[in-house]
């Protein structure tokens, strides 16, 4: 069996056949089962331990066998660790005892192994129980010499999570509940005027508030709604006094459909059969509001629910109202002279911010100035004062192919070109799984740098067809602050090198400030370096520029195959860069190209102050469309600096590099760089940002709100 076993499985896969050695095999004379236990120098994953069932199973026919594959190899880790192998041991338990690895393998159970003893909280009471019932305790302490050879007891307690978590529970119901009150009062005081006529269209004239559609459940029974109508239409029926009245009411938080039989009525104040018809096309018709009571219900001829209507009043459109004691100045809004960000018009705009108390506005477009004419004449009409402004597309003067860059010769200078794998593209919320780089000097490579690294969170599964990196890769694998002291060391008095650097260097200088490292290489974007100089390819993708220059990329999406194809790139292309122009050191780089048209570019506010601050603004937005356009008008710096006499230069929303800059958690003194640029800093309202939570580009509102305040204070601190 000693040599059996590893031929078997060589057949089938033979790297991993290196990573095994035979640790026991035993014969139960009860069952005849045979019991295999193979040591792995390394956590195997599903797909891995499938191979080798599947293997010894083809090679063995007819033998019942059970396989077992234990770690003693990591000992040492599991010791310093226990927390990250865990899943290993409950894994095994879920074969003999699967309620038992549900409470085990809870988010809240905490496993520490201190001296010889491992301790196991579970958050709940009855965990405990159950857990000691099944003997437990005795189990895992087997199964932590079996599979990782530690010798220690087990004791399984009670924390207190669950308590913990019915009381914050509890709490945060409270503050729910309070703030639900709060709405309420705040909504009343803010509720839309509404006016409603007495004369009902159809049935009787009726009181009552009405509800947002939104909350309509399937039981609601009899219900209140006031909408406006997207559609409506009468059919007759058989008989010559009914008609079938169907419309579609929305009230902008749901749409439902409505269904009312138009017929005669009994009683003092009942409507006639022609009077309803009557009032039927004279109100109900797209556009119109009404309010309407009937019973939310399931309508058996039309399959669906809808509100069977008893009464309908005519009703006006709500208005909004503004009862702020001080009026707010709108400096930051878009007409329909914005292209897929505004269908309102300026007239529309300006004089429903004069209905709200407004003493002036701006109009802020993006990229253009259009509106200004119909703008000037509908403030004049409204008597508010007009602020004409544009949302402008913020640019470099030059081309920044290298950030940081210094003095150092290009000859002599040593570069690491790297590239991250990640869980996923969201650099604020995903982490780093893979380190790959390759150091260059003099021309040419002389060491690499390879690393799995264990994020910490599970990778999504189509990361994983991309990259083929796997949970159980990961597992065992050093965390990022290990990693990093390592990489930090590779990198040291060099250049780094990659391809759309802004993405690898958010997560690398993250992971090098929280471990406490200085980050302060000089970066060089080899898509920046190759949008510039291979202008007419018309895409920049590192695996299209490989096949124009005749450069192998094998493996891609794995680190450091990744690195490896960027260094001959970059290599190639500053050679061919230096054929043309005579260039020696680093930063010289920065001033090959003029502005990066192609570049990314960041939101700008500007408003004009004076006449010649609107003659300024034309000239920037003129020159952005006529110099640097590049899907959009772009504004170098240098030319908002040139114009800028009269204009107010705003930092604009997220889309702005002050709000990016947090974003990206840049340091403070690289932020306050940034914020010398701008004369005032916007602050937007939280539900103009919620999409960011929403695509997980932040965590929680609360980010949103921390932003925000961080804003505020470094205004305060600007002065």
């Amino acid at each position: 069996m000693s040599e059996i076993w590893k031929d078997l499985v060589s057949g089938a896969d033979r790297d991993l056949a290196a990573l095994l050695s035979l640790g026991e095999v035993t014969l139960s004379r009860s069952t005849g089962d045979l019991l295999v236990k193979l040591n792995a120098s390394r956590l195997l994953s599903v797909r891995e331990r499938k191979t080798v069932e599947t293997a010894l199973k083809k090679g063995l026919p007819g033998s019942n066998f059970v396989l077992k594959i234990n770690y003693p190899a990591l000992k040492d880790k599991a010791i310093a660790d226990i927390s990250s192998y865990k899943s290993v041991l409950i894994a095994r338990i879920l074969e003999e005892s699967p309620g038992s690895a549900a409470f085990l393998g809870w988010e809240s159970s905490v496993w520490e192994l201190k001296g010889d003893v491992l301790r196991i909280s579970v958050s709940s009471r009855q965990g405990e129980e159950f857990l000691k019932l099944r003997r437990m305790d005795s189990r895992i302490r087997e199964l932590l010499y079996d599979v990782f050879d530690i010798k220690a007891g087990v004791e399984i307690s009670y924390d207190g999570e669950e308590e913990k978590l019915i009381n914050e529970i509890n709490r945060r119901r409270q503050e729910e509940e309070e703030r639900i009150r709060e709405e309420i009062i705040r909504e009343k005081e803010i509720a839309p005027e509404v006016s409603v006529s007495n004369d009902a269209i159809l049935g009787r004239p009726f009181t009552g508030h009405e509800i947002p559609m939104r909350d309509i459940a399937q039981d609601a029974g009899k219900v209140i709604v006031l909408g406006e109508i997207i559609s409506s239409e009468v059919r007759d029926t058989k008989k010559d006094d009914c008609k079938i009245l169907s419309l579609t009411l929305t009230d902008y938080s749901s749409t439902l459909p409505c269904k009312a039989f138009i017929k005669s009525r009994r009683g003092k104040k009942a409507l006639s059969f022609e009077q309803q018809l009557e009032n039927v096309n004279k109100y109900i018709k797209p556009g119109s509001w009404i309010k309407l009571i009937g019973d939310f219900s399931y309508d058996e001829y039309d399959r669906c629910y809808r509100i069977m209507i008893d009464s309908a009043l005519p009703a006006t459109k709500p208005e909004r109202r503004d009862t702020a004691r001080e009026k707010r100045v709108e400096l930051h809004l878009h007409t329909n002279m914005s292209t897929m960000d505004a269908v309102a018009s300026p007239t529309e705009l300006i004089q429903q911010a004069a209905r709200w108390g407004h003493p002036a506005i701006a109009i802020t477009d993006h990229g253009v100035v259009q509106a200004f004419p119909e703008a000037f004449d509908a403030a004049k009409k409204a008597g508010i004062k007009l602020i004409p402004g544009c949302e402008g597309y913020l640019i470099e003067d030059m081309v920044r192919i290298v950030d940081r860059a210094d003095a150092r010769k290009l000859d002599s200078a040593a570069f690491v070109v790297l590239d991250v794998e990640t869980t996923g593209l969201n650099t604020y919320r995903d982490r780093i799984t893979e380190i790959g780089a390759v150091r260059i000097e003099n021309g040419h490579e002389v060491g690499d740098f390879s690393m799995l690294i264990d994020p910490g969170i599970p990778v999504p599964e189509e990361v994983t067809k991309l990259t083929g990196i796997t949970n159980q890769m990961l597992m065992g694998q050093p965390k990022i602050g290990e990693a990093i002291a390592k990489f930090a060391e590779f990198c040291s008095g060099a250049v780094l090198v990659a391809h759309n650097a802004s993405f690898d260097m958010m997560f690398i200088g993250r992971a090098f400030r929280d471990a406490g490292l200085p980050f302060e290489h000089p970066v060089i974007d080899t898509l920046s370096l190759c949008r510039n100089f291979y202008t007419t390819m018309k895409t920049h993708k590192l695996g299209q520029i490989c096949k124009e220059l005749g450069i192998s990329l094998t493996n891609a999406h794995r680190a450091v195959h990744d690195a490896r194809a960027t260094s001959l790139v970059l290599l190639e292309t500053l050679k061919r860069i230096r054929a043309e122009r005579q260039l020696k050191m680093l930063d010289e780089l920065n001033a090959v190209f003029e502005a990066d048209k192609g570049g990314d570019s960041r939101h700008v506010t500007l408003l004009a102050t004076s006449r010649q601050g609107m003659t300024n603004l034309n000239h920037m937005v003129s020159d952005a469309h006529l110099k640097y356009f590049h899907r959009t008008p772009r504004m170098p710096r240098a030319l908002i600096n040139k114009y800028r006499q009269d204009v107010l230069v705003g930092s604009a929303c997220e889309a702005g590099e002050l709000y990016r800059a947090f974003v990206e958690g840049k340091s403070e003194q690289e932020i306050e760089k940034i914020a010398e640029f701008y004369d005032y800093f916007e602050i937007q309202p939280l539900g103009n940002n919620a999409f960011m939570l929403r695509q997980g580009m932040v965590d929680s509102e609360e980010t949103l709100k921390n932003i925000n305040i961080k804003i505020l204070e470094l205004g305060r601190r600007m002065g």
